[in-house]
């Protein structure tokens, strides 16, 4: 499990594609992608809540639907089918968390811990503007280690690994670029070495 967080244009899209990419290039897993990035044009049905929209979300990956609500149960067995396919199993990107809801409401928190961070054979994978950790109520700003003050029955409870995006302040490395031979150590410093900010 893992949470790739920085700030806007700071390459956590484009580095989720990647994973996304390695993940079905290998045959291994079965990896579906949704995203509550505003390029993506998320929006809500009605009064649905974070649950429902995340199970919406991944039903257009694998059907044409326009159902505002999608039935939970049919959705996992259908998952459950195509996963069993992949050694591996199933891996879920979403990308932008933080843009469906900040923090997740206890649906939401409760369906992704239970289907994709502690059941085996499945994995979570999030990018988000802000550091966001589940717990087993919401999802909640915070820099503590995941808690589960409710534990949930027949689970095998996985934590994330939080993976820190390259930065690089060596100017003859980043003037290697293109279109960045003229870098200043300024603008580097004002784009916090971030390589996918400078370029």
């Amino acid at each position: 499990p893992l949470i790739i967080s920085r700030l806007a244009r700071g390459g956590k899209t484009t580095a989720l594609m990647a994973l996304f990419d390695e993940l079905k290039s290998s045959g291994e897993f079965l990896p579906i992608i949704i995203s509550f990035n505003i390029s993506a044009n998320f929006y809500r049905i009605g009064d649905e809540n974070n649950e429902q929209s995340i199970l919406r979300v991944i039903a257009t990956q694998f059907f044409k639907t326009e159902d505002k609500y999608i039935d939970k149960a049919k959705m996992l067995a259908y998952i459950d089918e195509a996963g069993k396919s992949f050694r591996g199993g199933v891996v879920l990107l979403i990308d932008e968390l933080n843009a469906l809801s900040r923090p997740l409401d206890r649906a939401g928190a409760r369906f992704l811990i239970a289907e994709f961070l502690d059941r085996p054979k499945r994995y979570l994978v999030f990018t988000s503007h802000v550091l966001m950790v589940l717990d087993c109520n919401s999802i909640t700003i915070s820099n503590s280690s995941l808690e589960r003050t409710q534990p949930v029955p027949n689970i095998i409870a996985r934590t994330y690994r939080i993976v820190h995006m390259p930065q690089c302040f060596d100017l003859d490395e980043l003037r290697k670029m293109p279109r960045c031979t003229t870098l200043t150590k300024s603008f580097v410093s004002l784009c916090s070495g971030i390589p996918s900010l400078i370029y």
